[in-house]
């Protein structure tokens, strides 16, 4: 009751037509969980910093609200109405082209949604392959540009990891690198744990931090060459 009241609330003082709010992934200390945990927090952030300096490009159909009259505006999801996925972040594109101050990210716990998360590894790779279809249909670039960024970001940190196994020697420079990285992704969780006011399992964080490298590596190739399904 309190979400829908705070959605209204929200929609009644800003005039918001478009309104993106917090989704929160159940913590619990398991694997699977862990790297949805930690990936949801640092996506979570994300959308709120780039909402908030009205560069909105992400949003998650689990909580969000629109009125009738900017989805019939816009066609409702005639543009893209062939794509396998991508429903929300691409309505949210037609929006901003109507005018992109009808967006508005709702920045309050009351806001948030919390979503179990997916049971079984593969499932979580066929939603990663769903999402990543529907990157070169996309308008914005800042989805693919992040997305290349991530990609290298993680497959220079497994470089420099596994070097060594080979060489017995890794550069300064790499090990610079997996520092700043390591630190981005700490932050991020750190922000993120104080803005949903939820506990971090830190001990998953450094093991959660190599691991993740391959599943980064891994979603990416396979959205690559396996073409997903409708469902």
């Amino acid at each position: 009751m309190n979400w829908l009241k705070t959605i209204v609330s929200y929609y009644e003082e800003t005039d918001k037509q478009f309104i993106i709010a917090p989704l929160e992934i159940e913590n619990k200390n398991s694997f699977l969980n862990q790297l949805q945990f930690f990936e949801n927090s640092a996506l979570a952030i994300i959308t709120g910093g780039f909402a908030f300096y009205k560069k909105a490009f992400l949003c998650n159909g689990a909580n969000l609200a629109f009125t009738k009259k900017i989805f019939e505006k816009v066609g409702g999801y005639k543009s893209h109405i062939e794509l396998n996925s991508g429903d929300d972040v691409l309505l949210l594109e037609d929006v901003k082209k109507v005018n992109p101050d009808l967006v508005g990210y709702l920045k309050t716990k009351n806001a948030s949604v919390i979503t179990y998360p997916l049971i079984s590894f593969q499932k979580l790779l066929q939603q990663k392959v769903r999402w990543a279809s529907k990157f070169d249909k996309n308008p914005n670039q800042i989805n693919a540009f992040l997305g290349i960024i991530v990609f290298l970001v993680h497959l220079f940190s497994l470089f420099y990891l596994i070097k060594p196994i080979f060489t017995h020697h890794i550069p300064v420079f790499g090990i610079i690198f997996i520092c700043l990285r390591v630190l981005i992704d700490f932050l991020l969780l750190f922000l993120a744990s104080r803005y949903f006011n939820k506990p971090v399992k830190w001990a998953w964080f450094l093991p959660m931090s190599v691991l993740y490298s391959f599943y980064v590596i891994l979603t990416t190739l396979l959205s690559v060459v396996v073409k997903p399904n409708r469902n």
